[in-house]
């Protein structure tokens, strides 16, 4: 779905020249923008109102090796949001973060 978020997102990122992000830019049409809004009223817990959105849809294989092996630092964030991230006991996660971490990039516990 070309929405409100999906255009904001995909100007922000060609304003600042990120050709890896623009290359990368996944859409799916029909399909909306994951976005959260917090509500945050004085004296009162936050809440927060969620649309998954293509969260649904987004998967390990949705990440470019290419794009993993250029990358000096991997961050990736809400994966409880992403239902394939935790389907099948977290297989799909273990596979994206395998595939992410790079021969020697990280120190490894004795």
């Amino acid at each position: 779905m070309d929405g409100i978020f999906q255009r904001y997102a995909r100007d922000r990122i060609a304003e600042h020249g990120d050709l890896i992000l623009q290359a990368n830019f996944i859409v799916q049409p029909d399909t909306p923008t994951s976005y959260t809004i917090i509500l945050s009223p004085p004296g009162v817990d936050r809440m927060f109102l969620h649309c998954t959105g293509a969260n649904e849809a987004f998967a390990a294989d949705d990440v470019d090796d290419r794009a993993l092996e250029e990358a000096a630092i991997f961050h990736f964030g809400y994966p409880p949001l992403m239902r394939h991230f935790y389907h099948a006991g977290g297989r799909e996660l273990g596979e994206l973060f395998r595939r992410a971490r790079k021969p020697g990039s990280l120190p490894r516990s004795t």
